[in-house]
């Protein structure tokens, strides 16, 4: 089984594999621009049964919603229009 996954942000695409997660977001002027980051290890005891789950969408969560703040920064979408 694949421990690769992802989601559509703003103009782009989040992977995450593992420990890792990148984001490629097309800006303003068409060009792709990719972060990449790593996620910090678990200690061991976060990963019994019950606590891995509670951490693993806690985990999901922050990551999706660093990727989306991201892709919308790149592609332009928070700068204001006169």
């Amino acid at each position: 089984m694949s421990d690769i996954g992802g989601q559509a942000v703003i103009e782009g695409v989040m992977m995450r594999s593992g420990n890792a997660w990148t984001v490629a977001v097309r800006n303003s002027d068409k060009e792709i621009v990719l972060k990449k980051e790593h996620a910090k290890e678990l200690p061991k005891f976060l990963k019994l049964p019950i606590l891995r789950g509670v951490i693993a969408l806690v985990q999901a969560l922050s990551i999706g919603i660093r990727a989306l703040l991201f892709s919308a920064e790149a592609s332009g979408l928070d700068e204001e229009k006169p």
